[in-house]
């Protein structure tokens, strides 16, 4: 089998300057074509999901438990890195001693 001859030729940018430093073929430029196409679908239905699960997140009522679980997190978070960081630095929690009299 022959195989048919490609015929090199310099693309253009996404602004339909031509770029002459490049080379490409029809096979590349179709399949970067069927590339970009398909990640505009997926995006497309990236946003069509999402839309859909916030619209469902607001319409069941879930979005003030959510947004109190993120504080709850947030300050469970910042209070165990500061107890990290503590612990680290050789902090320890102050204790009360009777001195038998002061003075």
């Amino acid at each position: 089998l022959k195989r048919k001859q490609e015929r090199y030729f310099h693309p253009f940018d996404r602004n339909g300057k031509r770029i002459a430093t490049k080379y490409t073929t029809e096979c590349v430029q179709d399949a970067l074509g069927a590339y970009v196409t398909a990640c505009e679908s997926a995006r497309a239905e990236v946003e069509r999901v999402l839309t859909g699960l916030s619209e469902a997140i607001v319409e069941r009522g879930h979005l003030r438990t959510i947004l109190q679980a993120s504080h709850l997190n947030l300050i469970l978070s910042t209070a165990a890195r500061h107890a990290s960081s503590s612990n680290a630095g050789g902090w320890n929690v102050g204790r009360i001693v009777d001195g038998g009299g002061v003075g």
